[in-house]
């Protein structure tokens, strides 16, 4: 109950935050009713850099759970579907390294790898079919905490040798993501 409680105090923090925070992004003022509290949909489009000094970073636009948009309500241990459109721009990082977006749920941990990318002479290939790409859509699962409560659902860039690398160092890579990173809300019930 102490768990349940904390996080709705979270939420109605987060919508504070997402409030002051987002004011250059794809903002919608829409409200929801969750248990009681009026929360701040998440915006349509959030960029992370992580505290980069370059321009550029990571970019979601349009995240989706089961087709309900940024806010789902779904049982403890649910499997969703999750699609996503993504914008990867890192200029300054050298030619050679592994690059990853992963996404999962804030103080829990990382669930998915959504790019796997090589950049070679300023450009970035996909690791799976040796494709130029920078964007894209992707389509992946997510699998809801058992414990009741309301999730946060963040991403950050990673620079792993491989996404299951990446997923389990998700916390490691500068620490974890900021509430910047928010980009949707996952209630379970």
């Amino acid at each position: 109950m102490f768990n349940v409680i904390t996080n709705k105090w979270k939420l109605t923090f987060l919508a504070v935050i997402v409030t002051v925070c987002y004011s250059h992004a794809a903002y919608s003022e829409e409200t929801i009713l969750v248990g009681g509290v009026e929360v701040i949909l998440p915006p349509a489009e959030v960029i992370y850099s992580h505290g980069n000094p370059y321009p550029g970073g990571v970019k979601l636009v349009n995240f989706d759970i089961d087709g309900k948009g940024p806010v789902a309500t779904v049982k403890p241990g649910q499997e969703m579907s999750v699609v996503t459109d993504y914008f990867y721009a890192q200029p300054n990082v050298a030619d050679d390294i592994i690059n990853q977006i992963i996404v999962g749920y804030d103080g829990i941990g990382a669930q998915a790898c959504i790019f796997y990318a090589v950049r070679v002479h300023g450009l970035y290939y996909d690791m799976h079919d040796g494709s130029h790409v920078t964007s894209g859509t992707a389509h992946f699962k997510l699998t809801a905490p058992q414990d009741p409560g309301i999730y946060e659902i963040r991403f950050r860039y990673a620079m792993d040798f491989t996404p299951e690398e990446a997923i389990e160092k998700w916390w490691n890579v500068g620490g974890p993501p900021t509430e910047e990173a928010t980009i949707a809300i996952l209630i379970v019930q």
